[in-house]
């Protein structure tokens, strides 16, 4: 399966991308372990990050859904998300329960809270910083555009409302699109 950050829409998505991988990586560290307790964190982690895909696999396909069939990005996205749904997750689920009842009730919640759960928050962590730094992106993209607009020639006939960035003519006391009242100094007269 190829990997979800080469995966248009899916790969876009930074909750659902970083899970993703978090819950690939697990998947495979459960693999190669060489105890049970570690087979069980690893699974543990795999089925956090599994439950909390499922609710944003449907807002993926919602926006893939509103794309058109001939956009680029559909079909891959199309191919991988139909491969990521055909995955057995009940089978990864069953083993986690069997290890459970290895392990004991009491060492697996010892496990999951002393081991897992701190890893979780780990990842949640670096999802909330990747989204962080999306944000201050966007901010400073905005403020530039906005600094753009704001610049407009001395005489020009127009001018930029500051309540909602929208151009109104400059003589307008009233804006029209968001009934924003400018100040009898800054509207000539």
């Amino acid at each position: 399966m190829r990997d979800v950050v080469d995966v248009p829409i899916a790969g876009e998505d930074v909750v659902f991308a970083t899970q993703e991988r978090a819950r690939v990586a697990a998947l495979r560290e459960a693999q190669q372990a060489s105890d049970d307790e570690g087979r069980f964190e690893a699974i543990c982690v795999a089925t956090h990050f599994w439950q909390a895909q499922i609710s944003q696999v449907q807002k993926l396909l919602d926006e893939a859904g509103g794309r058109s069939k001939f956009d680029p990005d559909y079909l891959p996205f199309s191919a991988w998300i139909e491969e990521w749904m055909a995955q057995d997750f009940t089978g990864v689920a069953d083993r986690q329960n069997d290890l459970v009842e290895t392990l004991g009730r009491d060492r697996a919640q010892r496990i999951a809270d002393e081991r897992v759960t701190p890893r979780i928050e780990d990842v949640m962590d670096d999802i909330k910083e990747q989204l962080r730094q999306a944000i201050r992106h966007a901010e400073a993209e905005v403020d530039s555009s906005t600094a753009d607009e704001l610049a407009a020639p001395a005489d020009a006939d127009t001018k930029v409302c500051p309540d909602c960035a929208e151009e109104v003519k400059v003589k307008a006391r009233k804006c029209r699109f968001c009934g924003f009242r400018f100040d009898e100094a800054s509207s000539p007269g």
